[in-house]
């Protein structure tokens, strides 16, 4: 889990999700720098892709997670070969669409749906991504869900009641704060949590 803020990282990049947990979708998206990426801006104006908008315009309810932070990729072990910051970026976006997939998840990533980039291209032995490192980055997303919603994704992935865990999450996450653009302590509409 990142416990860093996003004042810590903003000018990191790495990977990040975008979570509907009442629907059990997800956006997986990668960023350069986290502080030129603003994807709530996006969706705020309407420009993203079209299964996202469609449900941000809906009243949806998301929550942003930071995946990965790179802050240098050269001091982990993650590649079998070694390949460019960029294609870096690209593959560990791809890993952690396959591991979202794996608990269920159904990925607003257009470019997946179209089977651009099929689940078998994904596969942690095509992106030649470390077993030990993928199993490493599994784990770590368990343990954030199990702290966030007080119980692991498999058990979530087929809760009936995931709409009143995650306004659980909400109400006491963010009561009495307010987090940046679209945060609002707990006063629905809550567009996005982190």
């Amino acid at each position: 889990m990142n416990t860093e803020s996003m004042n810590d990282i903003k000018y990191f990049g790495g990977i990040y999700a975008i979570m509907n947990i009442p629907e059990w979708k997800v956006y997986v998206g990668k960023a350069k720098t986290f502080n030129k990426r603003d994807h709530a801006f996006e969706l705020d104006k309407g420009i993203d892709s079209r299964k996202l908008q469609r449900d941000y315009d809906s009243g949806v309810e998301f929550i942003y997670m930071v995946l990965y932070i790179k802050k240098d990729l050269a001091d982990e072990q993650i590649f079998i070969r070694d390949k460019n910051d960029n294609d870096q970026l690209n593959e560990l976006e791809q890993m952690y669409m396959t591991l979202l997939e794996e608990f269920g998840f159904d990925l607003y990533n257009e470019q997946c749906n179209n089977y651009k980039i099929s689940s078998q291209n994904r596969s942690i032995k095509n992106l030649n991504i470390k077993n030990s490192f993928y199993e490493k980055k599994k784990m770590d997303f368990i343990d954030d869900i199990r702290e966030r919603f007080k119980m692991n994704p498999e058990e979530l992935s087929k809760h009936d009641r995931r709409k009143e865990v995650f306004e659980n999450y909400v109400k006491y996450s963010l009561q009495g704060t307010t987090q940046g653009r679209y945060l609002t302590g707990g006063v629905p509409p809550v567009r996005f949590s982190m």
